[in-house]
């Protein structure tokens, strides 16, 4: 998983991580990664408080594109499919903007971490987490 920069279905403008500068403003979740990253480089950055909100200015052609996780371009695509949006990896050699299989937990628990971490390796192993994304038009990405 990790970050993607989303674009209109039509675009046409945005090829690299060299045409982030001329395109406009690139929408991103205040704080995050992705906006550090950007901001850093130069790009002029809009924000939002939810990646949904980031895709609906895109698709309105109010952003050049959005800094977004792929799961959330799939999500945004199976429901609007007649303005679909297409994840550039632009950011797949950031260390910083791509991680393995993850969950949260509110505080640090070895045991709670060893059973999510269990989980995950049986789910991902049968195949079930490949199945959901795929669900949502996302690639899995082997671990690193």
């Amino acid at each position: 998983s990790g970050i993607a920069l989303a674009v209109r279905g039509d675009n046409g403008t945005i090829r690299g991580f060299g045409d982030l500068a001329a395109a406009g403003k690139i929408g991103i979740l205040p704080g995050s990664m992705a906006a550090m990253y950007l901001g850093q480089h130069g790009v002029h950055t809009s924000p939002a408080g939810f990646e949904s909100d980031l895709l609906d200015e895109v698709a309105a052609g109010e952003l050049a594109g959005a800094a977004v996780t792929p799961t959330a371009i799939g999500y945004y695509n199976a429901g609007h499919a007649a303005h679909p949006m297409k994840a550039l990896a632009l950011f797949a050699s950031v260390g910083d903007l791509n991680w393995n299989l993850a969950a949260g937990i509110a505080k640090p628990d070895a045991a709670l971490r060893a059973a999510i971490d269990a989980a995950l390796d049986k789910l991902n192993a049968q195949g079930t987490i490949g199945r959901i994304y795929a669900r949502y038009g996302v690639a899995l990405a082997p671990p690193r």
